[in-house]
């Protein structure tokens, strides 16, 4: 499966590293969120990284809602639980719960499905900044702290009309933000498409902490520094 180089067995469980957690970010997700960059302090693992892990383990079900409880540390040991009510999770050692997943309906655990799920969804994931939460900002009139920029991934859900095909995309469809004081929270709509049919639909929701009034050129310089650093990153790649 594509997901070895990104994660580490340990005991019964995993852990992810920050050179882990951060490559798969900038490589596969194309997301340069300093929250994945190695010499963060606060670095956490990506979430689409957990959401990836969980479908691996588990398969595509056809109705699957995951909730990002806490972010995870690089190098902690976590554990998958699940029980018979169809309730899975990604814990520590102590119970504390970082990933947590409802899933109802059939299964498909066909690696090609899911690899294909995978990549597209998280590649759609990826590009919510600067691609989609840029515009939506500026139309709001309303930016993230650029001293400080924190988006928080706080849950998706998907729902499949059809859980076996070959090759799926991700689509965005409506994007919403709802500001309250100096927290908001971000809907981005999708649907997920194969051989030209829509086979399934979802939400992502965001919270971006520490608003402020937009400013142009403030929220152009932040743009343009994650340009700057995600060009040089593949750049390197490259060298």
């Amino acid at each position: 499966m594509f997901l070895i180089p990104f994660y580490s067995h340990h005991q019964d469980g995993m852990i992810i590293d920050k050179k882990q957690g951060s490559k798969f970010a900038k490589e596969i997700c194309n997301d340069f969120n300093p929250l994945h960059d190695v010499d963060n302090k606060r670095f956490c693992v990506p979430g689409d990284l957990l959401f990836a892990l969980t479908l691996k383990e588990y398969g595509i079900s056809e109705k699957m809602y995951f909730s990002f409880c806490e972010m995870l540390p690089a190098s902690k040991p976590v554990y998958f639980k699940n029980d018979v009510s169809h309730k899975l999770e990604i814990v520590d050692g102590y119970g504390k719960k970082y990933l947590g997943a409802d899933v109802s309906g059939g299964v498909n655990n066909h690696v090609g499905s899911v690899k294909s799920l995978i990549l597209s969804y998280v590649r759609f994931s990826g590009k919510n900044f600067p691609n989609i939460l840029v515009p939506l900002m500026a139309e709001n009139r309303v930016m993230i702290n650029p001293s400080r920029p924190l988006v928080i991934y706080q849950s998706m859900s998907l729902a499949m009309s059809q859980i076996f095909f070959e090759k799926v995309s991700t689509e965005i469809g409506d994007a919403l933000i709802d500001i309250k004081g100096n927290r908001a929270k971000v809907t981005l709509s999708f649907t997920l498409n194969s051989k030209g049919k829509i086979i399934g639909a979802g939400t992502k929701n965001l919270v971006i902490a520490g608003v402020r009034p937009y400013d142009n050129e403030l929220c152009s310089k932040l743009v343009n520094e994650y340009v700057r650093k995600r060009d040089a990153y593949l750049v390197s790649k490259h060298a």
